[in-house]
């Protein structure tokens, strides 16, 4: 199975009276999305299934995210994702159907950085950045068995790397 642990594209702190759940994706956000986007178009083991926190700026990166997949991909929006633990992260992925076999979730830090450490066992990265992926290779049968240190790395992606 494939596990995609995305995390939201940067966001805007620049509105006054705007509540940290509505806060939107700023210039940079908006800039990285499109070219997030067409680099996913050329992976493999695209996600079936993608999973994002309902708040505002997790909902249009989760836009970028479904233009490179198939259309038919659904996403559900869940609001244990906004601000989660990892714990609370592995419950909702343990929900998604036996059949999906590559999963997206695209939620917040610190708990993004935390479950791809957690999963490796070991930390490999201190921070995914905004707009970051992780894809990870999990051996098991089904999203509720993913244990601690259970999941290989296959690649971390940002889009800095992506603009050099």
């Amino acid at each position: 199975m494939k596990l995609w642990i995305i995390r939201h594209a940067k966001s805007s702190w620049n509105e006054r009276g705007v509540s940290d759940f509505d806060r939107p994706l700023n210039n940079r956000g908006q800039r990285d999305g499109p070219l997030v986007q067409n680099w996913l178009k050329e992976q493999d083991h695209l996600p079936q299934w993608v999973l994002a926190s309902d708040a505002q700026r997790t909902r249009q990166t989760s836009a970028f995210i479904q233009a490179a997949l198939d259309t038919s991909i659904p996403v559900v929006f869940s609001h244990q994702l906004y601000l989660p633990t990892i714990y609370t992260i592995l419950d909702v992925i343990a929900e998604t159907p036996s059949e999906v076999s590559s999963l997206a979730v695209i939620s917040h830090n610190p708990a993004s950085t935390e479950l791809v450490n957690w999963l490796v066992g070991e930390q490999i990265i201190d921070n995914l950045p905004t707009l970051g992926i992780a894809r990870l290779n999990i051996p098991r049968a089904t999203w509720e068995d993913i244990s601690a240190a259970s999941a290989t790395l296959d690649f971390i992606g940002t889009p800095k790397q992506l603009r050099t």
